[in-house]
């Protein structure tokens, strides 16, 4: 996989678990900036899956220089129906705001899509809300919208 990158004054490698300082703090931004709380249980769950050589989610911390980390990517690897290679869901990608503009988000993806291209993935995809004007800007260089329509339903709850 690719652990590590360097460009333009910027790096990326995977999530360590001395990284946890620097990445609880980005993921609570997050996660209130997507209007939602998974609680303190999920967070654990996540931290531990994604420092878990075994587990299906990875993720890589990022940022300028040999300053703190600023960004992370967090994707969810699985089978699909479509395909006998593995795809990547990337399901969480932040960039604090004063790194924001910097390349950040961009080397995280390419690293994402790197590792992809390293281990034979059938692809990677990943969504975002439709008034997400800034992201959807550096998404549209890497692929095409796909047209599709999100639903979701959370088992226990009925409208």
């Amino acid at each position: 996989m690719a652990d590590n990158r360097e460009t333009a004054g910027l790096f990326v490698r995977r999530v360590r678990p001395a990284d946890r300082a620097a990445w609880e703090p980005m993921w609570a931004d997050y996660v209130s900036a997507v209007d939602s709380d998974p609680g303190a249980v999920a967070t654990e769950a996540t931290w531990r899956r994604l420092n878990d050589p075994d587990s299906a989610i990875v993720g890589w911390i990022g940022g300028r220089g040999d300053g703190p980390a600023e960004g992370f990517v967090n994707c969810v690897l699985h089978p699909n129906t479509f395909s006998d290679r593995p795809v990547c869901y990337l399901e969480d990608l932040y960039v604090a705001p004063a790194a924001r503009g910097s390349g950040l988000a961009a080397l995280l993806i390419d690293t994402v899509i790197e590792t992809g291209r390293q281990e034979g993935w059938a692809r990677v995809y990943w969504h975002t809300m439709e008034d997400n004007y800034r992201a959807r800007s550096l998404y549209d260089r890497y692929g095409r919208h796909t047209g599709y329509v999100r639903y979701q339903v959370i088992p226990g709850d009925r409208a």
